[in-house]
C-alpha cells in the first residue's frame, strides 16, 4: 500500500511525544485507521473482544473509540466491548461454554458492514477465534491485534496488526500504545484527509462442496454461490462473481482461502 504522507505526519507527531522502543507495524495500523474512519462515516458499529489483559484493552479501546475520538464536526464512533457486561459474559460461559461467550453476546447486534476488533496476544484464544468466524459469516470486517507470530488469528482476519515479539507483557503494552495512537489520529486528523484506502486485495473464504455430480463454491462473506463440474471450475466461477461484487469497493483483486468439503453416503438400517 502506498504510504499516505499526511497520515504518517499525524502518526509521527504522536510517537515523537514518547516514542516506544518497539517498531510498530505502521502500514497495518494505517489500514485500521482508514477502516474505522470509514465506519464512523457510514454509522457502522465497532465491537471488541479479548481475554485477561486483552479484555481490559478491549474495554479501554472501546471507550477511547467512542469518547476519545470525538471532535468538532465529527460524528461519534459506536464502539462496544463484548467483555464489559460481566453478567451476560458469565451467563453465556455458564450456560454454554467459555469458547462461545463472544458469539452469544454478539448475536443480534453485529451486522454486515460492522467491525470486530479481536485482541489476543497469542492469536490462539478459542473464544476470540470463534468470534471472528461469527463476524465473518455476517459480512463484518475483522481486525486482529496480536503478537508472537500472529497465531491462527493472523490468517483469519481481514487486517492484522502483529507485534512480533515473544513477551506477552510487552505485547500487551504495545497494544495499548497502538490503540492510543489510533484514537489520537481519529480525533485529530481532519476526516476528509483520512480517505478510503484502495486495497490491493481482499481475502475471502471459499467453501467447496461436491462429488461426481458437480461442485458448489460458496463465499460466506459475500453470500455468493457458484457451481461447476469440478472444484477448479466452481472456484473460478466464484472468483469471477466475487470480483464483480467488490469492484465498487475499489479493491483490485480477490484472494480465497479454500475450505474443502465433500458429501458422502452411509447405509441406514431399516
Amino acid at each position: 500500500m502506498k504510504n499516505n504522507g499526511r497520515l504518517s505526519q499525524y502518526i509521527d507527531s504522536y510517537l515523537s511525544q514518547g516514542r516506544t522502543t518497539l517498531d510498530l507495524p505502521l502500514e497495518q495500523i494505517e489500514r485500521v485507521i482508514y477502516r474505522l474512519e470509514e465506519a464512523r462515516g457510514k454509522g457502522q458499529k465497532v465491537f471488541l473482544c479479548g481475554n485477561g489483559g486483552s479484555a481490559s484493552t478491549a474495554n479501554h479501546f472501546a471507550a477511547d473509540l467512542h469518547k476519545g475520538t470525538m471532535a468538532p464536526g465529527k460524528s461519534p464512533i459506536y464502539a462496544e466491548s463484548l467483555c464489559a457486561n460481566e453478567a451476560e459474559l458469565t451467563a453465556w460461559a455458564n450456560d454454554t461454554s467459555y469458547e462461545n461467550v463472544f458469539i452469544g453476546i454478539m448475536d443480534g447486534k453485529i451486522n454486515k458492514g460492522d467491525v470486530l476488533i479481536a485482541i489476543s496476544g497469542s492469536g490462539k484464544s478459542e473464544n476470540v477465534l470463534n468470534a471472528v468466524d461469527k463476524a465473518k459469516t455476517v459480512g463484518a470486517t475483522t481486525i486482529g491485534l496480536t503478537g508472537f507470530d500472529g497465531g491462527k488469528l493472523k490468517d483469519m482476519v481481514d487486517i492484522c496488526v502483529v507485534v512480533p515479539i515473544n513477551n506477552m507483557e510487552k505485547i500487551e503494552s504495545a497494544h495499548m500504545d497502538i490503540h492510543h495512537l489510533i484514537a489520537h489520529v481519529l480525533r485529530n486528523m481532519p476526516a476528509e484527509e483520512v480517505v478510503k484506502e484502495k486495497k490491493g486485495s481482499v481475502r475471502l473464504t471459499a467453501e467447496i462442496v461436491g462429488d461426481e455430480g458437480g461442485y458448489e463454491a460458496y463465499c460466506p462473506e459475500l453470500d455468493v454461490r457458484r457451481q461447476g463440474s469440478n472444484r477448479e471450475e466452481a472456484l473460478n466461477n466464484l472468483k469471477k462473481a466475487a470480483e464483480l461484487q467488490v469492484r465498487e469497493m475499489e479493491i483490485e483483486s480477490v484472494k480465497f482461502r479454500k475450505v474443502e468439503r465433500t458429501s458422502f453416503e452411509i447405509s441406514v438400517p431399516e
